[in-house]
């Protein structure tokens, strides 16, 4: 064996343009939107190191389908959030209580 490739991480990373998630009612084999909730310009980043952190850029919105009109109105407008996180590692914990 002439050597060992090693990969070294430092930084994880995710992208997305635009992520949806829609909740259907399915009662009556009927399937009807519920909610639909969307995040765009979504940016996540941890940083591997011995005191890891991270960041998070995302704008979230959120519309509820009204049957009586058969149109998506607003739950959330859009709201942008930034944050930063600062994640401690306290080790696992055998037992209960």
């Amino acid at each position: 064996m002439s050597g060992c490739n090693v990969l070294h991480l430092c930084c994880l990373q995710l992208n997305v343009a635009s992520l949806s998630v829609c909740v259907i009612d399915d009662c009556h084999f009927q399937n009807v939107p519920l909610v639909r909730v969307t995040a765009k310009k979504l940016q996540l980043e941890h940083y591997l190191r011995s005191d890891p952190d991270g960041a998070a850029v995302v704008v979230l919105a959120a519309e509820y389908f009204n049957r009586t009109i058969s149109h998506w109105e607003p739950l959330l407008e859009e709201w942008g959030w930034v944050g930063l996180k600062e994640w401690k590692w306290t080790g696992l914990r055998s037992g209960v209580g």
